[in-house]
């Protein structure tokens, strides 16, 4: 009897041990250039009901950006699943000298395309920004990023 016990409580135990190591997926945005796909994991991503104020209010897994070589003036197309086009999401673009651009709200669509511009630097970068869900949320509910390098520069 006390076997039985002890067996079913190490059961139990080993089975919120799983529980516990188990999280939420989140999603994972696209870029394809010069005949590539990339993937782009999470920095920030806010669950259903969450709202980013302040750090740590939604899950925050810093990434550094994915690399997607491409050559200057290519077209890049970025791609994010439906949870992100149905909040709404932008492409903001960074240059090699800071200057931030931001691309139209995309509530339709999962993807955008926009040309590599290096202009006088060999990088930029593409940052991925869904919007939050609803007034009084925060800034943003997901955050991705790619550097994308100039290939014919190496």
């Amino acid at each position: 009897m006390l076997a039985r016990r002890t067996s079913t409580l190490i059961a139990a135990v080993f089975s919120l041990g799983l529980l516990a190591g188990c999280e939420k997926p989140v999603p994972e945005v696209g870029a394809l250039a010069s005949g590539d796909f990339h993937l782009a994991h999470a920095s920030l991503w806010c669950f259903e009901g969450q709202a980013y104020l302040n750090a740590g209010d939604c899950r925050e897994d810093k990434q550094q950006p994915t690399r997607v070589r491409v050559r200057p003036g290519a077209p890049v197309a970025i791609e994010v699943p439906r949870d992100v086009k149905e909040r709404g999401w932008f492409v903001r673009v960074v240059d090699g000298r800071n200057e931030v651009a931001a691309g139209p709200i995309q509530k339709d669509k999962s993807y955008f395309t926009l040309s590599a511009d290096f202009q006088q630097r060999n990088a930029m970068n593409i940052q991925v920004v869904a919007l939050p869900q609803g007034a009084g949320k925060g800034e943003t509910s997901g955050f991705w990023e790619f550097a994308l390098v100039n290939a014919d520069a190496s």
